[in-house]
């Protein structure tokens, strides 16, 4: 791995050349996350000191950006792909973040050994095999856990904020999650994959409905693009009444129409 430490907004990262690093470095999803944790601040949640758990944590980008913002709060990411995660953990060190536990891991629904296929690029690494983005490479079976067991392993009263960005598991892991672990989590962001991955309606209906009942108010956007690109979906799950976004994106609360 040939590795080169660049510099962007006040931090230094070490990143792959000629990659999609860059992409992560400079946070394309930056505005849709910083709304996610708006609205878990309004909510005081308590997301200030609390626990943050980051599934997908590729090179650190996210964990490093939370702790900037909320530095009393503790994260726990983790990152299946070897090489993300040894970059993950030289980007912690160059800029003296601490408090954030790195496990080179996957979350799954179930603990298990799994497959981690190979993306066509350093940010499309999935588990899921069905991933349309993938190349179909197999890189390594590597571990999984389920949040169930995050949460006894770490014994976390609460979650104040959960990231998922796991290229198409996150069905998987919100269906399967217990209700008992899901009342705990305070706020969550995810990325949807369902343009990856084949997903039928009633699915996520059902997904979606899972997390209504566990007492989060649940929005669906999607960022608006130039036709026949596909548009990403994203979730926000906060503790309180779900709000509209801002302008340049569709939204929905949650009903048929916006999944």
């Amino acid at each position: 791995m040939e590795a080169k430490k660049v510099s962007f907004e006040g931090m230094s990262w070490w990143c792959r050349e000629g990659t999609s690093d860059r992409i992560a470095i400079q946070d394309t999803d930056f505005f849709q996350r910083q709304e996610a944790l708006r609205r878990a601040e309004e909510s005081r949640n308590g997301i200030t000191s609390g626990w943050c758990v980051d599934v997908g944590g590729h090179i650190g980008v996210f964990a490093a950006r939370y702790k900037e913002r909320f530095p009393l709060s503790r994260v726990i990411a983790f990152e299946p792909h070897l090489e993300s995660a040894e970059l993950f953990a030289l980007n912690l060190r160059e800029n003296n973040i601490r408090d954030v536990t790195l496990i080179q891991a996957a979350i799954a629904g179930q603990d298990e050994l799994v497959t981690l296929y190979e993306g066509r690029d350093e940010l499309g690494h999935s588990i899921v095999s069905e991933n349309s983005s993938l190349d179909g490479r197999q890189l390594r079976a590597v571990i999984a856990f389920s949040l169930d067991t995050v949460r006894e392993v770490f014994r976390l009263p609460r979650i104040s904020f959960l990231k998922l960005n796991c290229e198409g598991a996150e069905l998987e892991i919100l269906e399967r999650v217990s209700e008992e672990t899901l009342r705990v989590i305070d706020a969550m962001y995810v990325e949807l994959h369902f343009d990856v991955i084949e997903v039928a309606l009633k699915q996520r209906i059902d997904m979606l409905q899972r997390l209504q009942d566990a007492g989060l108010a649940v929005s669906i956007f999607s960022e608006k693009k130039k036709p026949g690109v596909n548009e990403k979906k994203y979730l926000v799950g906060t503790r309180g009444r779900s709000r509209p976004f801002r302008d340049g994106y569709v939204v929905a609360d949650f009903d048929e129409q916006c999944i």
